[in-house]
Parts: structure tokens; C-alpha cells; sequence
């Protein structure tokens, strides 16, 4: 129980995370901040279209400065393929790495969607403590990534639906189900500017009745009430359940 709470957790902070849709190339630059104001890391995230294939993008995340988890300034990179059509939005490849300061590779980590039907195989590779995970999952219905949480959300409000459940997989790796519900709309500030937007709340599906459910801290993401629902803010745990809430804006470009 307690590996799904820090995983279900850990995903929060990738809601930030948007599809291209029809204009072509997208680009979110954001900030994360601890709770006096002081900056951990900045990231800039590239959605674009795969030439010679409709319906599938790529996104790409590349990140700089003080991760959870991690000791001193480290360089993130993810990548991940997806398709988005009739049949909903379906993963087919993810890749992370984590860098040190030096360019000493800390961490790998891959999913690979295309197996067989309805299956992920995923594998970990903690290069600091000289461990490697791998595992491979069935499943049905709808499955997403942490890299795509907020392409799901955006195609939730694009729809008109006030709540989705989902399975996800992530880095321990292990899958779970989780519930994306929209709280309400509100007027919030992001780089001096008052928009109308709606505020999320993902929720992992642990049970009401668990002693658990009570000490996880809420976790919230904002996004634009106009479309294209544009991510504007995150506020909660950055990723572990015993690691710090911090603040996540978007940039202006």
C-alpha cells in the first residue's frame, strides 16, 4: 500500500504536460518553486506531431536543477510517443534519464507499449544503487503514463467531463488506478495575469476507508477554462509522499 501511495504522488507533478492538438508544435516552459519562493528547477516541455504518422506526437521534457530525490543540481530528460484518436489516447514509448552535474548517468528508465496487446513492459535502472527493475504488465481499458496526465486532462475538459478514471503506470514501476476530477472553476493569478480556470484534483483509488487516503496532502493543478485548456499551475508534493509541497507555474514563452 504504501509503494502505491508514493507512486500515485510522484505522478502529480506531470500534469503540466500538454498535446500539440491541431496547431503543430507546442512548447510550456514551467518553474518549480519550495514553499519560501526559491527555485528548484525549470523545465521546457515540446509536443510535437510525428511526420508521416496522424494521430501520434512526441513529447519531450528537458529539466535542470535541484530534484527530489537527488543530490545537488541534476539534468532530466523525457521523452514519450503517443496516439490520439477515436479509440482515446494510447502510449507507445517512454524513456527517461537522469544526469549529474558531471554528465554521470543516474538513472534510466523505459516503458515499451508495444509488446503485445495491452501490454507494458518497464524497466528501471537506479544507477546509483547499482539495482535494475523490470516488470511487465496486462491491463485493460484505458492506460497513460505519467508523461501523459495532462493530455488526459485536456481531452477530459475538451469533452465536457467533470471526472475520468484511468490506470497509469510509473517508475517503481507498478500500475494503479486513479480518478481525475475537475473541483470547480476559479479565477487565479499566474505571471501577473487573472484568468478563469479549472482546478483538478487527481485522486488515487486506494479506498475511501483506508487509514492511508487520510495523509496524503491534496495535490492541484490548474488549467485555462478557454481552450485549449492551456496547464497554468501545480500545487502539492513534488514526488514521494515524504517529499516537500512546492509550487509549479507556467512560464510565458
Amino acid at each position: 500500500m504504501k509503494r502505491a501511495i508514493t507512486a500515485a504522488v510522484a505522478m502529480l507533478s506531470f500534469a503540466a504536460i500538454l498535446d500539440a492538438g491541431d496547431a503543430g508544435v507546442a512548447i510550456t516552459r514551467q518553474r518549480c518553486s519550495d514553499a519560501s519562493g526559491k527555485t528548484l528547477w525549470e523545465s521546457t516541455v515540446t509536443t510535437a506531431p510525428v511526420e508521416g504518422e496522424p494521430g501520434a506526437y512526441i513529447i519531450t521534457e528537458e529539466g535542470k536543477g535541484r530534484y527530489y530525490g537527488f543530490e545537488g543540481e541534476t539534468s532530466c530528460r523525457s521523452e514519450a510517443k503517443y496516439t490520439s484518436g477515436s479509440e482515446g489516447i494510447k502510449p507507445a514509448w517512454l524513456k527517461r534519464t537522469v544526469l549529474s552535474a558531471s554528465g554521470k548517468t543516474l538513472l534510466e528508465e523505459t516503458q515499451d507499449y508495444s509488446a503485445g496487446k495491452d501490454e507494458v513492459r518497464c524497466s528501471v535502472k537506479d544507477l546509483v544503487k547499482g539495482s535494475e527493475k523490470s516488470r511487465s504488465f496486462k491491463y485493460k481499458g484505458s492506460m497513460i503514463n505519467k508523461m501523459l496526465t495532462g493530455v488526459t486532462v485536456r481531452s477530459m475538459l475538451e469533452a465536457g467531463e467533470k471526472q475520468r478514471t484511468v490506470s497509469i503506470v510509473n517508475d517503481e514501476p507498478a500500475v494503479y488506478s486513479i480518478t481525475i476530477k475537475v473541483v470547480c472553476e476559479e479565477k487565479i493569478t499566474v505571471n501577473g495575469q487573472e484568468q478563469g480556470a479549472f482546478k483538478i484534483c487527481i485522486d488515487p483509488n486506494i479506498g475511501l476507508l483506508s487509514p492511508a487516503k487520510a495523509f496524503i496532502p491534496k495535490n492541484y493543478s490548474w488549467y485555462s477554462c478557454e481552450p485549449p485548456h492551456r496547464w497554468l499551475k501545480f500545487k502539492g508534493l513534488e514526488a514521494s509522499i515524504s517529499s516537500p509541497v512546492v509550487e509549479m507555474t507556467a512560464l510565458e514563452n
